[in-house]
């Protein structure tokens, strides 16, 4: 008979068990905060007897894949974030629509044809969204795995790594940015219907003047441009607390405090209250700056271009490990994504 325990994995719940191969598996079910133990000894209970079940019928006919799928994602609902969540039944509707016959097993999706459904995905969406989609997959199945329902996890063989795009080496200087946030502030509506446009261009130049002075990544700069466009936080002091979006931490969204440089402070010192008055948090940030850069003729740069500016510029400063707490990443990361040589350092 194999016996499945409930431990304690710091603020989580696993399970764990021996399969008859010998092998130990271990498999989280959710955080305490949302799983109580009463809930927890319940799944304990559940997989076990779904083990004992299926032990020794692993080369049989098992659950058919719409039934099964469907109690995966029931099961996982509590264990995952919503976003998550949501992407993993994204991923079940494509291999239900892409990958499965009417009535076929778990079972029947082959590695060979699990080629075919990644092929066909290529045709949908690009590389990035791809490889998310196998990482999904992959989990899905190795779920299927623990539970008997496959021999083997057909997406096993399959690259799950994001392609890595090319080194960009484009440094944003503060002149650029000074044109850039100047022409959104100052193109004043000729109608009362274009006041709101007005309004997200004078939010998306707090949202260029965060990034290049903070670091901060696309997101955050959209997330803070909106609080202190409401007027729920302030940029007076040398420290700016940012707290993650929603209620959840992710391994890029966490709580850290950020550095105010004293020249943002003063910008902000300078546009605050007007920015209070007339911004509005901007929704498409991305057309708005592209079109401000061709106007004012700024060579394009990205919100990724001001974090990598900002993390170079940091570096000359300070401490690698100070810089990379700022800035929310691993020295790794730092060096992978973001370091690199400006035409400062030459001359």
């Amino acid at each position: 008979m194999i016996e499945v325990q409930l431990n304690s994995n710091g603020d989580y719940w696993q399970l764990s068990w021996t399969d008859p191969t010998g092998k130990r598996i271990r498999r989280g079910i959710g955080h305490k905060s949302k799983v109580n133990r009463r809930t927890a000894k319940a799944r304990r209970l559940e997989l076990q007897i779904s083990l004992n079940e299926n032990r020794g019928q692993q080369g049989s006919a098992r659950s058919p894949w719409v039934m099964w799928s469907e109690r995966y994602l029931v099961n996982r609902t509590a264990e995952l974030m919503p976003k998550t969540i949501a992407m993993h039944h994204q991923v079940v509707r494509l291999l239900t629509e892409n990958a499965y016959r009417s009535h076929e097993l778990v079972m029947a999706l082959t590695p060979a044809r699990a080629n075919d459904v990644v092929a066909s995905w290529r045709t949908l969406v690009g590389p990035a969204t791809v490889a998310k989609w196998v990482r999904i997959a992959k989990t899905v199945f190795t779920h299927a795995l623990n539970e008997g329902e496959v021999l083997m996890n057909p997406f096993a063989h399959i690259s799950g790594a994001e392609p890595t795009p090319a080194q960009r080496e484009r440094h944003v200087t503060i002149e650029d940015v000074t044109k850039v946030t100047q022409y959104l502030l100052e193109q004043k509506p000729k109608t009362a219907a274009g006041w709101e446009g007005f309004k997200t261009r004078a939010g998306v130049a707090l949202m260029v003047q965060l990034g290049y002075w903070t670091g901060m990544r696309t997101g955050e700069c959209r997330h803070t441009a909106g609080i202190l466009i409401h007027g729920h936080q302030e940029l007076d002091e040398d420290r700016y607390i940012l707290y993650p979006r929603g209620e959840y931490e992710t391994t890029k969204q966490k709580q850290r405090v950020i550095r105010i440089e004293p020249t943002l402070r003063l910008w902000w010192k300078q546009h605050g209250k007007y920015l209070q008055t007339m911004g509005k948090k901007p929704s498409n940030p991305y057309r708005v700056v592209k079109d401000a850069m061709e106007v004012v003729d700024v060579e394009p740069f990205t919100f990724a271009d001001l974090r990598r500016t900002r993390d170079v510029i940091w570096h000359q400063t300070y401490p690698s490990h100070v810089c990379n707490v700022w800035l929310g990443h691993s020295e790794r990361v730092a060096q992978k994504h973001y370091l690199s040589v400006s035409e400062e350092h030459y001359s």
